[in-house]
This record gives C-alpha cells, structure tokens and sequence, in this order.
C-alpha cells in the first residue's frame, strides 16, 4: 500500500504545483516534498508531503510559516503543534483500480451520478466547471485558463441525470505514473 500512497501523494503536490504555477506561484519538489516559499491559493496547502521520511523542519524552512500556512502531511506523521500549526482534517488516500467502462462513462451505478464525463478545454467551459464545483464568487479565478494547457492535466465535466436542480458533477486529473 505504501507504493499507493507514494503516488497519491506524489500526484496530488503535481496537482497543487500546477494549480499554483497559474498563479505565478511556482514550487520546489524533491524526494522529501512539494513546498511553495509563498503563500499559496485557497484551499492549497503550502506543502504537501511526497516521503513518509519528511520531517517538520525540511518543510518549514521551505515554506512562510505566518499566519495561513498550511502543510499537506500525506503520512499524517508529522507533529507540527510545537510550531502553532492544529490539525484541520484528517483523512485517508482512496485507491481507485482502473475500470474497462466505455470511453466517455463514468459509473452508472451510483443514484444520480454522472453518467458520462467530457473534457473541458475551453477558459468558457472551465469558468462553468468552477461555478459547477463552487458557489462562493470568490472562487471563480482560482482554476486559472492555463491550467487547461498543463501536460498531464485534466479537466472533466460530468453530466447525467438531474438531482434536484444539483449541478453537473467537475473532476480533475493528473496524470503521474503507474504502480506496479
């Protein structure tokens, strides 16, 4: 499993870097983590994790520690309370295997799921996925046009049936590479 999580994690700083690379913000990744020196956008942690061998201070040295910072711990290993930092959530990485479903659908079997997804390539297009995922206003400019040319990533629009009035489902991808 821990192959699983390495690249969970890898993947998801992969994520968080292109995301804040739309918004000048370029970040560092090496064996240990993905940090960003400024202040990401929100939602973003300020670094994520990639080795259960991180330690507290390979990432708070690399990251601005002030107000609003936050760390990704993909181990949830670390002990940051010594540096004012709480706990906000604690989760778990979710395997999903690759399924043969027919290009275009997602599971059918789900009650109101979206039944098939589709590429959104266009800034129109993406400014209807962030509304789709979001209804704060504030939110709109977080998911910036050039993430849509990023190698590897990519953005789904899923539709089907209508749950009162909820909107399309909104995906995103990045691809890393495979486990063995």
């Amino acid at each position: 499993m821990t192959d699983r999580i390495a690249l969970a994690a890898r993947n998801n700083a992969l994520w968080c870097d292109a995301v804040c690379r739309t918004h000048g913000l370029p970040g560092v990744l090496d064996e240990l983590a993905w940090t960003s020196p400024r202040r990401t956008p929100p939602y973003y942690p300020d670094a994520v994790t990639v080795s259960p061998d991180a330690g507290e201070y390979d990432l708070l040295t690399r990251i601005d520690p002030g107000d609003g910072a936050s760390v990704k711990d993909s181990w949830s290993r670390l002990d940051l309370s010594t540096e004012d930092f709480a706990r906000l959530v604690v989760g778990e990485w979710l395997w999903w295997a690759p399924s043969h479903t027919a290009a275009g659908q997602g599971p059918t079997g789900e009650a109101g799921g979206p039944t098939s997804w589709r590429p959104i390539t266009t800034a129109g297009d993406l400014a209807s996925w962030t509304r789709a995922w979001s209804s704060d206003p504030d939110d709109v400019g977080l998911f910036r046009p050039a993430l849509l040319d990023h190698p590897g990533v990519h953005v789904l629009a899923g539709s089907g049936p209508d749950v009162g009035g909820a909107p399309p489902a909104a995906s995103s991808t990045s691809r890393t590479a495979s486990v063995g």
